[in-house]
């Protein structure tokens, strides 16, 4: 049987110079997510753009990360493998250091996980 995939993309604006925003993901049924790609709008180096992630109320990053250490495509892009259980949460939590705002672009793959 093929593998049942799909991407979940979740959108967050944060203000120049500090600003942040925070966006996430609620499944409907349980999902297994392979990777987290990042991407910024305008094609902004996200170097001074930081992240926390929390995945179902544990943080998966222990403080804030550059977002620059998430590729924008396979063979950069954040292993994660780790099931996301119905109606819990997976956040992002993000900080911009620019000069500029930033429009993030943060893209979950999915699977179904195996029975």
């Amino acid at each position: 049987m093929p593998t049942i995939r799909w991407w979940a993309t979740l959108s967050v604006s944060a203000a120049a110079n500090g600003g942040s925003g925070s966006v996430s993901y609620v499944p409907t049924e349980d999902v297994l997510i392979k990777r987290i790609f990042c991407t910024e709008r305008a094609a902004q180096n996200l170097q001074n753009v930081f992240c926390e992630i929390t995945f179902e109320g544990e943080d998966l990053t222990k403080g804030a990360m550059p977002m620059a250490i998430i590729g924008s495509d396979s063979e950069t892009a954040l292993p994660i493998d780790k099931v996301l259980h119905k109606g819990n949460s997976i956040v992002f939590d993000v900080t911009n250091y620019l000069s500029t705002a930033v429009t993030v672009d943060i893209v979950l793959e999915c699977e179904k996980p195996p029975a």
